[in-house]
């Protein structure tokens, strides 16, 4: 019985980190039309949506 428990959790264990590795991350920066150049700190809000985010110092959020 010890042996059925311990496995059971470890294909619970393996669902919850195969779902874990799935996950993407995306990257983008701003950039100043005019002159191609980074834009550091610049305040980015999503439309229609009240979160938002901050770039960094390599305009990159």
């Amino acid at each position: 019985m010890r042996a059925f428990h311990l496995f059971t959790l470890l294909v619970l264990f393996g669902c919850f980190t195969s779902t874990a590795q799935a996950q993407q991350d995306l990257l983008f920066r701003v950039i100043d039309k005019a002159s191609q150049q980074a834009v550091p700190y610049a305040t980015i809000q999503f439309a229609n949506n009240k979160q938002g985010t901050v770039s960094n110092v390599l305009g990159d959020f």
